[in-house]
């Protein structure tokens, strides 16, 4: 993975430099920039070497006659193959990278070849004969894109948005509906950044711009048409696992170590043994905590399941031990995220890849995707259920059940007390009409709520990422609804966002191969019931597993990738809450209404609701507002 950023238009190859500065985390190998001769566009590139790590390997890259220019970050898994292709056309390389691969496909296929990439990936590339400068981003948003309009219409981008944030004319105001979104979901959706006059470049799209041009987007990608008219068919365990292997293994090309997330669960675990060679020198990595905390969320510890999968798989275990005392990194951590997230699995995986750089492993492979793919997160099954909720009498529902369920004691520990939690979440969405309920299942404040919370509510828009999404997708099952729409918002804007920057933030490329396109496509084209059973989740996924995996691993209760939030609560984030969520340190921030912000305190210590995870959220915020606002000026 790599750092990149450019522009197009009026810039200044000063700031290209100050870039690649700014980038030096995501590329410490090597860097380099590009101007063209009439100024008009530049280029620079920050390299984190994992494929040909010689010097043919450095960026700007150019291809034959120098027309075409590129600034790449990401892998492309199927390049050998395009190669292969490229070369019986006529084509020769003078590396053995991906990059040169794209530009040779881009010359010969132009824009069309996007569709013949299977990787992640997000790149620059500018073609001086037509002079326009092509933005493009994978079709899942593994990578990250950002861009920015200067007054005088020239167009910036970047991996992240610092860099973007030394454009003249480029404030660090905030967007109120990026502040709504933050409260309704803890993250933040694209194409929306928290800075009004930054944005994301949407996964699968192309943006095309020349110099003193407005630039136009389009969506190049054909993965979502695919998977909205892609037939339905029983599949075999067997078929699952061939794939897997098939992904696993392609995403293993590279000339660094590589290593593996290794939380002892049935998603990287069978990454783990779906490693057909040389799986002696892998290395897993594994972060544990305490038994008390373990019992306080109401999750079983993933310590045990990976010494397990280690043993058995021969392969490199270091785990991290981690306490409550690990929250006075936050600030650290937070540094490092360029938007804010409320989640606290972040903070986990950046000290896994912390460690693993530590141990000079440049590359490592996550379970991410698998949950969204094969419905594996408990809002999944509660949809599914809330259906069959309903066919309960009106006055049950609305008169005993739901009255008696909000009076329920929902913010204490305890594994009893975590089943409460979710029946109380799954009972205050569950008469509502579709898709009004799924989007509540996936939030944690109400628009009603949010109003309470905010100075100034301008619009009321966090909601419309997710309906849009699921009216997209009205012809597919309920279960299919939800699964693509956590494909276009929650994967890439959440989970996604958080892997590429705590990886980056030492120089690690997290690999997901449960994203190769083969992969989802072929998950989306299997039945509701080969995903979502009798009293299991991802039905197919585990039945492809059993011959490969311990049946503890397969049967364990899902634990979410994480740390123990509810049980820290009581402890180290305590007074962090009490010193930088005071009614005084919020009048100054002046973006909630600081009397809202205390009774979700009072609520959390109280035991009477769950408000753990969003106040976490707004502690993140406000830490990483301190380092990224205040600081920064």
């Amino acid at each position: 993975m790599c750092g990149i950023a450019g522009y197009c238009g009026n810039g200044l190859p000063a700031w290209l430099e100050q870039s690649c500065t700014d980038l030096r985390h995501r590329g410490p190998d090597d860097g380099g920039v590009y101007v063209d001769p009439k100024g008009r566009i530049g280029l620079a590139h920050c390299r984190l070497a994992i494929l040909d790590l010689s010097s043919a390997g450095h960026q700007p890259m150019s291809y034959g006659d120098g027309r075409y220019q590129i600034s790449y970050n990401g892998e492309l898994y199927n390049f050998r193959e395009l190669r292969t292709e490229l070369e019986a056309l006529g084509y020769r390389f003078k590396s053995h990278t991906d990059t040169e691969v794209i530009l040779a496909a881009w010359q010969e296929w132009g824009r069309q070849c996007l569709n013949k990439f299977n990787g992640i990936f997000a790149f620059g590339l500018w073609d001086a004969t037509e002079h326009q400068l092509f933005l493009i981003r994978d079709p899942l948003g593994v990578k990250p894109l950002y861009w920015a309009t200067a007054s005088d219409r020239s167009v910036y981008f970047s991996s992240e948005t610092g860099p973007l944030m030394k454009v003249p004319g480029i404030t660090r105001e905030c967007s109120p509906e990026a502040l709504d979104a933050y409260l309704a979901f803890l993250w933040i959706p694209a194409p929306r950044t928290l800075y009004r006059d930054i944005q994301q470049l949407l996964p699968g799209h192309l943006l095309v711009c020349a110099p003193g041009k407005l630039p136009k987007i389009e969506m190049y990608t054909d993965l979502y048409a695919q998977i909205l008219r892609e037939p339905i068919h029983k599949r075999t365990p067997g078929e699952l696992w061939e794939i897997l292997k098939t992904c696993v293994n392609r995403q293993r090309i590279s000339d660094v170590p590589i290593g593996v997330f290794l939380s002892g669960g049935l998603d990287s675990t069978g990454i783990l043994a779906a490693c057909e060679h040389q799986r002696d020198q892998l290395t897993a990595y594994t972060i544990a905590f305490n038994r008390i905390d373990s019992n306080f969320e109401a999750a079983s510890n993933d310590l045990a399941y990976a010494k397990e999968a280690a043993v058995r798989y021969g392969v490199r275990h270091e785990i991290l031990e981690v306490d409550a005392n690990i929250t006075t990194r936050l600030p650290e951590y937070l540094a490092h995220m360029d938007q804010p997230v409320g989640d606290h699995a972040p903070l986990a995986s950046y000290l896994i890849c912390q460690a693993a750089a530590a141990r000079n492993t440049k590359v490592l492979l996550s379970g991410q995707g698998a949950d969204e793919i094969f419905a594996g997160y408990p809002w999944h099954r509660a949809g599914v259920l809330a259906s069959q909720y309903n066919h309960l009498p009106g006055i049950l529902r609305q008169y005993l059940i739901e009255p008696v369920a909000r009076r329920l004691p929902g913010g204490k520990g305890g594994k009893w007390l975590g089943n409460l939690r979710r029946l109380k979440r799954f009972l205050s969405s569950a008469s509502l009409p579709w898709p009004e309920r799924y989007v509540a299942l996936c939030r944690y404040l109400d628009p009603n709520r949010r109003k309470e919370f905010q100075v100034q509510l301008q619009g009321d828009m966090a909601e419309k990422t997710y309906l849009d999404a699921l009216r997209e997708s009205a012809d597919l099952s309920l279960l299919g609804q939800m699964l693509y729409t956590d494909l276009k918002t929650f994967l890439p804007d959440l989970n996604l966002f958080y892997t590429d920057r705590t990886g980056m933030a030492h120089g690690v490329e997290v690999r997901v191969p449960y994203l190769d396109l083969d992969m989802v496509r072929f998950a989306f084209s299997i039945s509701d019931d080969q995903k979502i059973g009798l009293g299991s989740n991802k039905v197919l996924l585990k039945e492809a597993m059993k011959p490969h995996l311990p049946a503890g691993i397969i049967n364990r209760r899902k634990a979410g990738f994480g740390l123990p939030v509810r049980s820290w609560m009581q402890s180290t984030l305590r007074p962090l809450i009490q010193e930088h969520l005071s009614s005084t340190r919020i009048r100054k921030r002046g973006l909630w209404n600081s009397q809202a912000v205390e009774r979700l305190i009072n609520e959390q210590q109280s035991g009477r609701e769950d408000r753990a995870y969003l106040l976490f959220a707004l502690l993140a915020l406000e830490l990483w507002m301190v380092h990224h606002l205040d600081n920064s000026r």
